[in-house]
């Protein structure tokens, strides 16, 4: 896995709004155009690190009052908003509505006083932007907001040109001058830019595959196991891959291997007479033998193709594993129980079940953009009428008729919507594709007493191998983080004086080298007060006592606490350390799983121009005018996508529903409505918007 290394290309995830309306309309949006962009200028690699330029003594300016709106979900900000009272490290209390940490920090080191304005609804940014919008946003100087609503308000009048006050930003043009092509990006059709924008982590792996690292050892290594025999599967699932001429894949760094692979393990269990808990374990493990556990690729134990940092396995591999652990719930768990075998974190997540067709190397499934990706034409394609996109669906429904992915994964089990909880309390879940912090922390909420009795080992493993762009098998995933598109904020045009001064001096800050650790840790001195090394870098070393507080005040969640407690992290403009944050508030599962991915051969979609098209990243916004944007509104493609898709995987193409008169469209059915329904206009309005950028 890549480690944080430059601000590449960021202008491919970030929207510039069209100025006006063309007088074309949407049949000329469609069919001819647009007009061209500024042209981006060549990009220079960086690291996300605030700059080192000191502003002006802000004790030496006039002191102000700054009114804001940030919030996170509705939920927390940027003042204490619980009912009980909080005492801090530093022995004070803060009560519902004191501002947090973090802010009267920032009210010290830049002479102004914070007020937060920002209505306690319950409303999450989206509609507390909409909201003040109702009044042009009088109600403070600051708002938080998505890149893309901030730029059209601040074209419509309502927020300031920051380009007008560079000389009270010197932070943010040094942050803009060392990587031009993010100034690209936020400079709209008028020549302005009007907010400073908010960056996760770049060029690190966000989402991936997880699993039970205990359960894989227990069926590949364990001496005389005692498979079980009573639970059966009928197979479903056909081989995708097809291995004549060897497996090729590289095992460890620069280090291409061919496997003369004789026999697909699908078609050797999918051919025993009975497929049950043992004879499935065993298939597979003799398979490993016959062509893994050689010189070519060091294992020292069979686990390791699937556990290892240079794990080697396919799909099809993972299939096999996943059916031998379906049908030994007695030998792993000491239950005869079903498993969660393959699953996604909740219900209210349904959709996101797809993520697990990664698997198979299918493009689109987990886009920074919806479902699109770009071809090697450079042509953005959506992924739900290709054929390989198909097919994983399919593959999806054979996998749920072997019960390899949960049942009614769409569904509540009794009062439970949380899978992916579920999964730890009653020691079910095998396999999933999430975020690894959250999904790992969990370990931590197994009561003491059940741990020793489950022996649970749940990390980040490297993904299966398929041959994404060619009949070379490797290890890539879309998951790339990048621009955050809720993040950022701008200040009004009603704000003046020394009221715009500080506000001014309050989006620079987090650009500042103070301002960036600040705005990701919380002030020096509160739950950090020294550094460490992390990725080559000098990052804040949190104390014993964070993780102490975030266990009792937000029950482990690190995000929560920081947020509702300290008051960092916010989505205002800033490059937040995720990762640095990550690695130090989760267990060691964490640690080791990402330990074990950067020491893989993994390849993330990259931010880079100098790569293939096809291995590029798909931009997280596209610079869509009025007209684009009300052609695109127009089509109905995606709410009949997101009808079938569920149903598709549960129950098959062109297959009756159960206690229903419905039947699954055919795939043809399927692709044609699609069409009907306006995915090619889409895809046509997208290409023209993305030939401005790229």
């Amino acid at each position: 896995m890549k480690k944080l290394v430059s601000l590449l290309l960021v202008f491919m995830m970030m929207f510039t709004m069209a100025g006006c309306s063309s007088d074309k309309g949407m049949e000329a949006a469609i069919n001819n155009e647009p007009a061209a962009e500024p042209a981006a200028t060549e990009p220079v690699a960086t690291e996300p690190a605030a700059t080192e330029i000191v502003a002006v003594d802000p004790s030496t300016l006039e002191h102000a009052n700054v009114s804001v709106y940030v919030t996170s979900a509705g939920e927390k900000f940027i003042s204490f908003n619980e009912s009980t009272p909080f005492t801090a490290p530093d022995g004070i209390t803060y009560k519902k509505g004191d501002l947090l940490p973090t802010w009267t920090h920032i009210e010290k080191a830049l002479n102004l006083s914070v007020v937060d304005k920002t209505p306690k609804s319950g409303s999450d940014e989206k509609l507390l932007l909409e909201q003040a919008a109702s009044t042009k946003f009088e109600d403070a100087n600051l708002f938080l907001g998505s890149p893309r609503k901030l730029s059209e308000y601040g074209i419509d009048g309502y927020f300031l040109p920051l380009n007008d006050h560079f000389d009270k930003m010197p932070n943010f043009k040094k942050f803009l001058d060392e990587n031009p092509s993010v100034e690209v990006a936020l400079t709209q059709a008028d020549g302005n830019i009007y907010l400073t924008p908010y960056f996760d982590d770049l060029d690190e792996l966000e989402r991936m595959f997880l699993m039970r690292i205990d359960w894989v050892q227990k069926i590949l290594d364990e001496e005389a196991p005692a498979f079980d025999k009573t639970r059966t599967i009928k197979p479903v699932y056909k081989p995708v891959f097809d291995y004549a001429g060897g497996k090729a894949i590289q095992i460890g760094k620069d280090n291409l291997k061919s496997f003369p692979i004789s026999k697909n393990i699908i078609n050797i269990q999918n051919e025993l007479s009975t497929l049950n808990g043992e004879t499935l374990a065993q298939s597979l493990r003799d398979y490993i033998d016959a062509n893994y556990m050689n010189a070519e690729t060091g294992y020292t134990k069979r686990s390791e193709l699937f556990t290892s940092s240079n794990a080697a396995y396919d799909a099809d591999e993972l299939i096999a594993l996943m059916r031998a652990v379906k049908t030994n719930s007695v030998y792993l768990t000491g239950e005869d129980k079903d498993l969660m075998i393959a699953y996604s974190r909740k219900v209210k997540d349904f959709e996101k079940i797809r993520f697990i067709a990664a698997m198979w190397g299918v493009r689109g499934v987990d886009s920074k953009n919806g479902y699109y990706y770009l071809d090697s034409n450079n042509q953005v394609v959506d992924a739900r009428t290709d054929d390989a996109y198909l097919t994983g669906l399919e593959n999806l429904n054979k996998l749920y008729q072997e019960g390899l992915l949960l049942a009614d994964f769409d569904q509540a089990k009794g009062q439970t919507s949380d899978f992916r909880s579920l999964s730890f309390q009653t020691n079910d879940g095998f396999l999933t594709y999430d975020y690894a912090a959250s999904t790992v922390a969990l370990h931590d909420l197994i009561p003491v007493e059940d741990k020793e009795k489950y022996g649970t080992i749940f990390e980040p493993v490297v993904s299966p191998a398929a041959q994404w762009f060619g009949t070379e098998f490797e290890h890539y995933a879309e998951s790339n983080r990048s621009l955050k598109t809720e993040g950022g904020w701008g200040v009004t045009v009603h704000t003046k004086g020394a009221e715009l001064d500080a506000a001014l001096r309050l989006m620079d800050y987090p650009y500042s080298k103070e301002g960036l650790e600040v705005m990701s840790f919380g002030p020096k001195g509160l739950y950090w007060n020294d550094y460490m090394e992390f990725n080559g870098k000098q990052v804040p070393k949190l104390e014993a006592q964070f993780m102490a507080d975030r266990d009792t005040y937000a029950n482990g969640n690190w995000s929560n606490f920081m947020r509702g407690f300290i008051g960092a992290t916010f989505g205002v403009g800033h490059v937040k350390q995720t990762i640095a944050l990550e690695t130090q508030v989760s267990n060691a599962h964490y640690a080791i799983g990402i330990e074990r991915l950067g020491a893989s051969t993994t390849a993330l979609a990259s931010l880079s121009s100098d790569v293939a098209p096809e291995r590029r990243i798909m931009p997280t916004l596209l610079p869509l005018n009025e007209d684009q944007l009300e052609a695109k509104s127009v089509n109905t493609y995606g709410t009949y996508y997101t009808e079938w898709q569920t149903r598709i995987i549960k129950y098959g193409f062109g297959a009756k529903i159960p206690n229903s008169a419905d039947v699954v469209p055919t795939r043809e059915q399927f692709v044609q409505e699609l069409k009907d329904k306006g995915i090619e206009i889409d895809v046509k309005l997208m290409n023209q918007a993305y030939d401005t950028v790229k």
